[in-house]
């Protein structure tokens, strides 16, 4: 396990796309990136959106896995709601500021987002 408390501002930021992005991989990962790993697993609900800037890291023949992959393997296994419902999160930091980016990060409308600091 590596921590990065940087890269989840740098998403929220829209800084993907920057040096500064870059630099921050760089001095996170350039260990792991001697290592050569087969895979390396994106633990953080963010770091999908840094999921090209990885790649060009670390080479295209190391396996990302991330939650979205997990996502995307329960919809195929969840039918549709026909747009019922509505959407919950609950997050571990500022429940006002995650509604304000969900849509940019995740494409979704926020329903409820309730502040969570303790696991359930």
């Amino acid at each position: 396990a590596r921590p990065a408390p940087l890269l989840a501002p740098i998403v929220e930021e829209g800084w993907a796309e920057t040096r500064v992005c870059r630099r921050a991989l760089e001095i996170y990962l350039s260990d792991i990136k001697k290592w050569k790993p087969d895979a390396l697993i994106l633990a953080c609900t963010h770091y999908p959106v840094l999921r090209k800037q990885f790649s060009q890291f670390l080479g295209r023949s190391v396996r990302l896995v991330d939650s979205s992959s997990i996502v995307k393997i329960l919809d195929r296994h969840i039918p549709p709601s026909a747009g019922r419902g509505s959407s919950s999160f609950f997050v571990s930091d500022d429940p006002k500021r995650f509604t304000e980016i969900a849509g940019s990060i995740m494409g979704v409308r926020v329903g409820r987002a309730k502040l969570c600091t303790k696991y359930l």
